[in-house]
């Protein structure tokens, strides 16, 4: 009660849970901006319904903040471990509590709005039928987006080195495309290629690729 009060004074709008399994009903029927979990509560403890919440929330990251003892360093691990987003001790300190609160939900706040521009953007992609890349020079490894399938029509664990990208291209770019990636291991700056690759879905295409290496090569 002491808790609610405090925040209520603070403008933050409560809901209460009378235990661990309330808790993850409301947070499903509710899904609150953030959650205060203690660690101990009735009918189902804080790391049950803290792992239960995760599970509910999937990918949107709504902070899950658990209370626990000070010197309690196995149940702030256990917290972590089940999806908590941050700790804070007991006794606590209140405006400590505050001021963590409105960090937790800013913190939130912007992480939706990174998520919804990444969805934005892999929308865009798919409609303009781009995919992304990154060749990584430790290991001649290729990383693709998403995308790939969709617009190729070949997965990625098919093209996941340098070498499968070549043989995919059509031999009479091959030695082009040799060269151009050549080039681009000792380059800092943007390579441009336009390359016929084969592919089972789709046969031959014609394949363009914008690399800036300053940021798509991990070296």
């Amino acid at each position: 009660m002491l808790l609610r009060g405090v925040l209520s004074r603070q403008g933050f709008e409560i809901i209460e849970a009378a235990n661990g399994a309330q808790a993850v009903a409301l947070f499903s029927q509710h899904r609150p901006l953030l959650v205060l979990l203690d660690v101990m509560m009735p009918v189902m403890d804080g790391f049950t319904a803290c792992a239960e919440m995760r599970a509910i929330d999937h990918n949107e990251g709504t902070p899950l903040i658990m209370l626990t003892g000070a010197d309690d360093l196995k149940a702030i691990d256990k917290a972590f471990r089940v999806g908590a987003t941050d700790f804070i001790t007991k006794p606590i300190n209140w405006t400590l509590l505050t001021q963590r609160v409105r960090y937790a939900l800013r913190s939130g706040q912007l992480n939706r709005e990174v998520r919804q521009s990444r969805l934005r953007q892999a929308s865009a992609c798919r409609i303009a039928k781009l995919a992304f890349w990154e060749w990584r020079l430790t290991d001649d490894s290729l990383h693709w987006s998403d995308d790939l399938e969709a617009v190729l029509g070949v997965s990625a664990q098919h093209i996941a080195q340098v070498a499968d990208f070549l043989d995919a291209v059509h031999p009479d770019d091959r030695a082009r495309a040799q060269r151009l990636m050549n080039l681009a291991r000792q380059s800092t700056g943007s390579i441009e290629m336009e390359l016929r690759m084969h592919t089972s879905k789709i046969g031959w295409c014609v394949w363009w690729a914008n690399a800036a290496f300053r940021v798509a090569i991990t070296r």
